[in-house]
C-alpha cells in the first residue's frame, strides 16, 4: 500500500503542516509517520520530521514539529445513544 503521507513527503514540504487526526490508525500505513497510537490519558505527540522522532507534548519540543493524534479505540469513546 501507498502511502498518503510519507516521511519523505513530510521533509521535502515547503509549507508548516500543524497538525493531524488519523482516523484510520494504520502504524507505518496510509501516514507513514504514525509510530505509535495516543490514548485519552495523552491524546497527542509531536512528531519532528527533521529527525523521524516522537516527543511528548512540551513546549520545548514544539518548534517545527507536527501536532498527531491517533487513538486507536476512538469508536469506543463515543456515548452509547451517538449515532
Amino acid at each position: 500500500m501507498d502511502n498518503l503521507v510519507s516521511i519523505k513527503d513530510i521533509q521535502t514540504i515547503n509549507h508548516r503542516l500543524f497538525g493531524v487526526c488519523d482516523i484510520s490508525c494504520d502504524l507505518n500505513g496510509g501516514i507513514e509517520f504514525c509510530h505509535k497510537f495516543t490514548d485519552p490519558n495523552h491524546p497527542f505527540f509531536l512528531y519532528d520530521p527533521k529527525d523521524d522522532q516522537c516527543h511528548d507534548f512540551l513546549a520545548e519540543n514544539s518548534h517545527k514539529t507536527i501536532l498527531y493524534h491517533s487513538v486507536d479505540f476512538l469508536p469506543s469513546e463515543l456515548p452509547r445513544d451517538a449515532s
